[in-house]
């Protein structure tokens, strides 16, 4: 199996990814013989063999007496009672095959998505079972296995890439509720009809309105795939960062209280959050995957705006012949690799990146004043140390903007590119943002 390609032939990966992914619907006729692997053996096991494949627990999709779709988890062992009963069955499978976990973890990369936001489900659905009118939050690629399905889908005009799951039945969450602001949702009158057999494939983008009616008993193998939004990827980036302001981890007294308290905590708002506000608008796409290569270098020019990288560490020690060794740590994703990357992942998540420079000892007062600093001009700088020449502030700021301690801002900077201007001594600095 090769990951998304297995599941377009004969649409090529990249056609799909430029007209259909996030984008809209794809269905695809093919044999069912063209199935290996484990696919291949759910075609003919009974109902009661291909629960043993289940993971714990399964959900039971039911309509409630009121008309409401519902999923309810039960035990695999008394899931068989409940779909003899004229209920539909929905579990995970992707532990239980060494080949689903592969076809998962290779459907991700294809698809630029971290591998544990991606899994392997089995519907099974009696004859005659139809949905609810709903749309989800992830994407999804429909596999049928046996049996017949219709497809009812049409595009969302209301919700744009939502993060929740909707029924028609439902109160609109709590959380859609900021990014949703009417009333009432519903889908539209016009959509499309498809219909799947055994072999088809069916792609359904997140947030399209959706229902299903089985036309016969069905079984259908599901890739499920959360996808990662900025949204996402940003907030426990944005919450280290935040965490290395002493201020910022301060007890937040007076939240909730008394109206003195909570005055107290208003008082106290207005001055962190122009802090915030800094901090998270010095935050660089280096900060996050400084694996990337910088742009090409240029020469420093005073009016150059500087941000330290709050997230890098720096150690001095002592060394030989009157220089000061210079330890400089800086970390992929804001300082760690994140928790939902796998080891399949750890190429791309990256290692922390370790680097050493010597200095002389008469810079190290350049050094320890750039470290405290959140962000500052090369002609600060260079005020502040009239001591040392331009081109050893200069250098030493070049240095640390190779190595990820700094980053330059400078609204100049076409414009010195522009004239092709500039000392060739002068210290050379990556443009990184």
């Amino acid at each position: 199996m090769a990951g998304l390609s297995s599941l377009l032939d004969p649409i090529a990966p990249e056609q799909f990814m430029s007209e259909y992914w996030c984008v809209r619907h794809l269905l695809i006729h093919r044999s069912i013989t063209a199935l290996d692997g484990f696919a291949k053996t759910l075609l003919d096991l009974p109902i009661k063999d291909i629960l043993r494949c289940a993971e714990e627990p399964v959900i039971v999709m039911h309509t409630t007496t009121s008309g409401h779709y519902r999923g309810s988890t039960v035990s695999k062992s008394q899931a068989f009672n409940f779909f003899e009963s004229g209920m539909a069955l929905y579990f995970n499978v992707s532990s239980v095959f060494q080949d689903v976990r592969e076809w998962t973890n290779a459907l991700a990369h294809d698809l630029g998505q971290v591998a544990n936001r991606c899994k392997a489900s089995l519907f099974i659905t009696p004859a005659n079972w139809t949905t609810e009118q709903h749309f989800d939050p992830n994407e999804n690629f429909t596999i049928q296995l046996r049996g017949h399905k219709q497809w009812n889908i049409a595009s969302n005009d209301s919700v744009r890439y939502p993060v929740d799951r909707f029924t028609c039945s439902e109160a609109v969450p709590p959380r859609m509720s900021s990014y949703y602001l009417y009333k009432n949702l519903v889908p539209p009158k016009v959509g499309c009809t498809e219909h799947v057999q055994p072999g088809s494939m069916l792609y359904v983008p997140r947030g399209h309105w959706h229902s299903v009616e089985s036309v016969t008993e069905s079984v259908s193998l599901n890739f499920c795939i959360v996808p990662e939004t900025w949204v996402s990827l940003l907030i426990p980036l944005i919450e280290r960062l935040l965490l290395t302001s002493p201020e910022l981890r301060e007890v937040a007294t007076g939240v909730a209280g008394t109206e003195i308290l909570r005055k107290s905590a208003f008082e106290k708002l207005k001055q962190i959050l122009p802090q915030i506000s800094q901090m998270i608008g010095n935050l660089r796409p280096q900060h996050i995957f400084p694996e990337m290569l910088p742009e090409p270098s240029r020469p420093l020019v005073p009016e150059d705006n500087i941000i330290r990288n709050r997230l890098a560490t720096v150690v001095c020690d002592s060394a030989a012949d009157k220089n000061i060794e210079v330890t400089i740590t800086t970390h992929n994703f804001v300082g760690s690799t994140p928790a939902f990357l796998g080891p399949s992942q750890a190429s791309i998540a990256g290692s922390r990146r370790v680097n050493t420079i010597l200095i002389p000892e008469e810079q190290l007062a350049l050094l320890e004043w750039i470290v405290g600093q959140g962000s500052f001009t090369s002609r600060a700088a260079n005020s502040h140390f009239n001591d040392l020449s331009p081109e050893q502030v200069g250098g030493l700021i070049g240095e640390l903007v190779q190595v990820g301690l700094l980053h330059v801002d400078s609204a100049d900077a076409q414009a010195a590119e522009n004239t092709g201007k500039g000392d060739s001594q002068a210290a050379a600095v990556l443009m990184t943002s």
